[in-house]
């Protein structure tokens, strides 16, 4: 079968630019239209649409990118140097209302008050600009849209109280009973209005957390900002009333909100009653009344369930059958949420399903809360036309639209649905349209115990015979050291360099196959004669981990002198000092004109809470000569269990014994995801 895709245009051939493809839903290329840098403020350079919907814009960097073009409903994407992207737009004679989803939201504790005494990212409580500022990053994509709704997971307090609660005089103002309760300023209402949020869910666990008080407080800020608000009142007939919210030229979405994490264990609940304010409760018979409410006021209805088991994925049995009730029901889409971590996203049905959105703005530090997403979905009379996600990493505590591996990694998880979407760029397309390309299945041979990664828009449909395991990368794709965030110019994603280690061009092991300069760096150490300690590059946080489960680093070598370690220790909880570490030495090698994969398979001991892998360069002895060391494309696999079915998710395969699987391979706009070698 042949690829839909088109050479890359001849004015980007020997440049570094960002390109793509721009079609219609109905698969048709959008010519003449405008793509415009807007990331960088002055910048403003754009381009246009050629024929066949391609664009170039030269730039060495990642960048946001507005699309318009007559006729369509104007999107914003991320971009990345050499990294072709799909743009589909929506013709607006459809008469859609595009919508926004985004996750947990909270400006409070460590945006105030540091763990490690640096300064604060909020040092003004009364500060609506500071606040603002740390949405500032995804801005453009949360003003791409009619509606942008988030979930609001904290109340707003006067500055005053909010301080109060920050300095531990929290008595009669926060949850006594509860073991997290927190609170944010009033002026966050305002800023998320300027940032584009006009509306929020109130339906979740921490709503109630300053009480009846925080219940009215939240809800003046929000109405005197406002943004409209849901899933949470004043009594349980407020928070459970549908909210209608017609556009001036009379398209309309009706919401509904609860939650399935009641505080029943406590003296006080947190959900809203006859005669008290909070969170409105799921129950199936409530919320079947409620969508059906919903629906003699509008053709679109959108449900957004709080619940599920922190830091899991996959939802739990309740929320999942109230997310297919809400489906059956008639439900648009059913947002969910309260995980922490983000999950599948999939189409049920008529229906767009997030399984959990994650975190969009909050300050937990642990390694599986920073990756998310922003949902981008286009609705007519109650049909999702266009649903797509666009990945961002929570960089310590501050949302970034993400590219680049690190995007694929994200994407990948949106689509761990079995049957998801189509991986196309900048991130996962949820309804299948004429503009996907074409799709190629293919027989691969794998040897016993041999490991094959799955590149951007590859994966295994089926396992034909023998016996594999699938695998993902824990370090989400964070290991090539690309700058893949827009607007950090200087920062690697996810990991902290210790002095004498770089990025470096000579240190890059590029993959066959890819556009020019999507794979240019890699880390380079160095150790002289007088230097009395390690060279050191580790990730930024530990990465919990389950006993008993297997792993692989491996990592790409360009060249190596003596003393260079890969290691991964062992942690029983989220601090302290490691109780045990496993290591393999890096070969010495000179440098080449290829790279040698080195790996070190381990299994999770019994006791562990966490991992963390580290590359070290030790020093050589006094007046020995200079040690080096330069590395690329490093990965922590885990592997599934035996039992797993092949997704999208999966970015690594291994066999067991000699084993056949057939591979997906998706095209890619502007090259073919298949010819890449395996």
């Amino acid at each position: 079968m042949s690829s839909k895709a088109v050479p890359l245009p001849e004015n980007a051939q020997g440049q570094i630019a960002l390109v793509g493809q721009v079609h219609s839903i109905d698969g048709t290329a959008v010519t003449n239209g405008s793509v415009k840098i807007i990331s960088d403020a002055g910048d403003g350079r754009e381009a246009s649409t050629a024929a066949d919907g391609a664009f170039v814009l030269p730039s060495r960097e990642p960048k946001l990118l507005e699309f318009q073009a007559d006729g369509y409903v104007p999107r914003v994407v991320a971009a990345a140097p050499g990294q072709p992207i799909s743009v589909n737009l929506t013709p607006v004679s459809e008469g859609a209302i595009s919508i926004r989803f985004g996750g947990d939201v909270m400006f409070g504790r460590r945006f105030h008050q540091t763990d490690d005494g640096s300064k604060p990212l909020i040092s003004d409580a009364t500060s609506v600009e500071q606040h603002h500022a740390v949405m500032s990053e995804i801005e453009p994509l949360l003003k791409d849209s009619d509606l942008t709704v988030v979930n609001l997971e904290t109340p707003l307090l006067a500055p005053e109280d909010f301080l109060r609660s920050l300095d531990g005089d929290a008595a009669g103002l926060l949850h006594a009973d509860k073991e997290f309760a927190f609170a944010s300023s009033t002026a966050a209402a305002q800023a998320m209005k300027d940032a584009g949020i006009n509306v929020v869910a109130l339906g979740n666990n921490h709503i109630y957390d300053a009480l009846e008080h925080g219940v009215q407080s939240t809800l003046d800020a929000l109405d005197e900002a406002g943004i409209a608000h849901f899933g949470g009142g004043r009594n349980e007939e407020e928070a459970w009333a549908p909210l209608l919210i017609t556009l001036d030229d009379g398209r309309n979405v009706a919401f509904v909100g609860c939650t399935s994490i009641l505080g029943n264990e406590h003296e006080i609940p947190y959900v809203a009653g006859a005669d008290n304010g909070g969170a409105a409760a799921c129950t199936s018979d409530r919320l079947k009344q409620a969508v059906e409410e919903a629906n003699t006021l509008s053709d679109t209805v959108v449900v957004m369930i709080h619940g599920g088991d922190e830091y899991v994925a996959e939802q739990t049995p309740f929320v999942q059958d109230l997310t297919s009730m809400a489906v059956d029901l008639g439900a648009t889409a059913v947002i969910n949420s309260h995980p922490h971590v983000v999950g599948a996203l999939r189409m049920e049905h008529h229906a767009l399903v997030a399984e959990t959105t994650g975190n969009l703005i909050f300050d937990q530090t642990l390694w599986d809360t920073a990756p998310s997403y922003l949902v981008r979905a286009d609705i007519a009379s109650g049909k999702v036309l266009n649903a797509s996600a666009d990945p961002l990493l929570v960089q310590r505590f501050v949302p970034v639209p993400a590219v680049g591996d690190l995007a694929t990694a994200i994407s990948r998880t949106a689509l761990a649905a079995a049957g998801g979407g189509n991986m196309s760029a900048p991130g996962p397309a949820l309804v299948p349209n004429e503009s996907a390309g074409e799709v190629r299945f293919d027989e691969v041979s794998l040897r016993a115990g041999e490991l094959r990664s799955l590149e951007p828009g590859v994966s295994v449909r089926e396992v034909t015979a023998g016996i594999v395991q699938f695998g993902h990368d824990l370090l989400l794709g964070t290991g090539s050291f690309e700058h893949q965030l827009v607007g950090n110019k200087n920062d690697v994603a996810r990991w902290t360099l210790g002095e004498h280690v770089v990025r470096n061009r000579n240190a890059q092991c590029s993959r066959e196959g890819f556009p020019r300069d999507q794979d240019e760096h890699g880390l380079a150490f160095a150790r002289g004669g007088l230097s009395t300690e390690d060279a050191i590059a580790t990730i930024d946080h530990r990465i919990p981990v389950t006993p008993g489960t297997e792993l692989t680093l491996a990592l790409d070598v360009r060249s190596a002198l003596s003393g260079g370690v890969a290691e991964v220790r062992w942690y029983s909880d989220s601090v302290g000092g490691s109780f045990a570490e496993e290591s393999i030495e890096i070969p010495p090698s000179p440098r080449r004109d290829s790279c040698e994969t080195i790996m070190l398979d381990v299994t999770v001991p019994h006791g562990t809470y966490a991992v963390q892998p580290f590359l070290r360069l030790t020093p050589p002895g006094r007046n020995q000569a200079i040690r080096q060391l330069r590395v690329d494309n490093v990965k922590l696999i885990q592997w599934s269990d035996f039992a797993a079915e092949p997704t999208k998710r999966w970015d690594a395969v291994r066999a067991i014994d000699t084993a056949n699987i057939t591979v997906q391979r998706e095209s890619l706009p502007l090259t073919n995801a298949w010819e890449y070698e395996w």
